[in-house]
């Protein structure tokens, strides 16, 4: 557990610090969507394949350390919480609340499923977690392997340039081959959105993250073809 608790304080550290193919189900509100000024979401994108199951349970155990510094944060408050889980080859459903504690029951009801080969659709994920949270936003991607859906990542690409969010990737994994282009959209999706990248092993959480990296600067602008 001190491996754990020190993988969600470095995230938490990260998160207090920052000024930042197919269908998808319907988002499950919690409230009025409508945003008050200033406000942003946080967001978790998480791989439920069945190679996930450990770090789910850490998600689970973890969410509340993140949840105190983001409702502790006043500079630009948090309005809501969603919830984009992922498997192959489905995305959601997902659910969006303005409650924390119905964000951590949410989080508890998820459940590990499919996953035969390791690239996932995470990249459509990630797209929807970026239109259904608000600009100004903070995502989180947990996974332990590249994208499949890469090709998306254009769409992920205007959408951190439209909301000024910021994208921070949790990997457990990354199916051996960073040369691949699913690598490559989360190295470049982290540096538009002035994210990061954790690359953590289970079983050495504690050293990777014991300095917590520099405050990003705001979302870098790129030119992107066809905006």
């Amino acid at each position: 557990m001190g491996c754990l608790w020190t993988l969600w304080c470095g995230l938490a550290l990260v998160f207090t610090h920052c000024c930042c193919p197919h269908a998808l189900a319907l988002p499950r509100l919690g409230s009025d969507p409508s945003p008050a000024e200033g406000a942003s979401s946080l967001a978790f994108v998480f791989d439920v394949t069945g190679s996930m199951y450990d770090d789910l349970q850490q998600v689970v155990e973890g969410a509340s350390g993140i949840l105190e510094k983001s409702l502790s944060r006043r500079r630009r408050p948090i309005q809501n919480f969603v919830l984009v889980p992922f498997h192959d080859p489905e995305i959601g459903p997902v659910s969006i609340t303005t409650d924390p504690e119905q964000f951590q029951r949410d989080l508890r009801e998820l459940f590990v499923q499919g996953g035969g080969d390791c690239p996932e659709m995470s990249v459509g994920a990630i797209k929807k977690a970026l239109e259904v949270s608000f600009p100004g936003s903070f995502i989180y991607v947990f996974t332990d392997a590249r994208a499949k859906d890469y090709r998306l990542k254009q769409d992920v690409l205007q959408l951190v340039q439209l909301k000024q969010s910021q994208v921070v990737f949790v990997l457990t994994g990354d199916c051996g081959d960073r040369s691949q282009p699913g690598y490559k959209a989360y190295e470049e999706i982290a540096a538009t959105s002035s994210g990061q990248i954790f690359h953590l092993d289970k079983q050495q959480v504690n050293e990777k993250l014991q300095k917590p990296p520099h405050t990003p600067s705001p979302p870098v602008q790129l030119l992107i073809h066809g905006i």
